[in-house]
């Protein structure tokens, strides 16, 4: 059994907005010649978030459009009055998705359906973000 870790480091802007790091982890994990394992992507942020989901433009743009008018930036949160960036609403709006993800590795290759990409959500920002990955198998 081989393990392997690795962190990508993500410039972001405003949020929300939607990076496609799909391209990014598979470099990775194709690199370390792993047949047969898992994935893990994992972030130690509370205003970002990952998701497999389809990266068509359009969808982004729903996707976003959807998280503002599910948790509105502009109304009072109590959380705001205690932290120096008036940020609750992006904390809110990761409570929707996940801070990690396992994905198979089989036959060498992340298994991922034809339309899955692996999207990191900014809901702050702009930011300087990390996602730790770590490739286990053989």
């Amino acid at each position: 059994m081989m393990f392997f870790n690795k962190t990508l480091d993500i410039e972001t802007g405003i949020g929300p907005s939607i990076i496609d790091i799909t391209d990014k982890v598979f470099d990775v994990v194709n690199k370390q010649k792993i047949k047969q394992g898992y994935l893990l992507l994992f972030i130690q942020h509370t205003t970002a978030a990952l998701k497999i989901n389809e990266a068509e433009p359009n969808l982004l743009k729903d996707m976003q459009d959807f998280f503002n008018k599910a948790v509105s930036n502009d109304l009072s949160y109590n959380h705001n009055v205690v932290d120096e960036r008036t940020n609750a609403h992006s904390h809110l709006k990761s409570l929707f998705l996940e801070t990690s993800l396992f994905i198979p590795i089989v036959d060498g290759k992340l298994a991922l359906g034809a339309w899955q990409n692996i999207l990191f959500f900014e809901f702050d920002g702009p930011r300087k973000r990390t996602v730790m990955l770590q490739v286990f198998g053989e």
